[in-house]
């Protein structure tokens, strides 16, 4: 690497000023951790990093009444298990075969509702 970079060494320690790709990779992975639980504490409310442009008094603004947060309200199917949605789909009376998925399962039945 010497022969490359000619005398990029620090004058007093003779430590190579020049990173390898491993070193900057794990520069890198490790900033994005900290963007991303600084990201996943403020999306919980927790406060922590805020993102450029935003500021902690955009979160307070409008009416304070409305405690929802832009989050959907919450499924009502949500806490059943698999054996029960199988079986609220047949009582709807939707066609079988029915998803594997949870997910998906609970779509057909919220279809089937509306």
């Amino acid at each position: 690497m010497k022969q490359e970079f000619g005398d990029l060494v620090h004058p007093k320690t003779g430590r190579t000023l020049v990173l390898s790709i491993k070193q900057i990779g794990s520069y890198f992975s490790r900033k994005a951790g900290e963007i991303k639980k600084a990201g996943n504490a403020s999306a919980k409310g927790k406060g922590g990093g805020e993102m450029a442009g935003e500021s902690s008094e955009s979160s307070d603004s409008a009416d304070d009444s409305d405690d929802s947060d832009g989050a959907p309200p919450p499924n009502p199917y949500d806490g059943l298990k698999i054996d029960e949605l199988r079986k609220i789909a047949r009582d709807k009376g939707l066609p079988e075969p029915f998803p594997r998925q949870k997910a998906e399962l609970i779509l057909l039945i919220q279809r089937g509702d509306g």
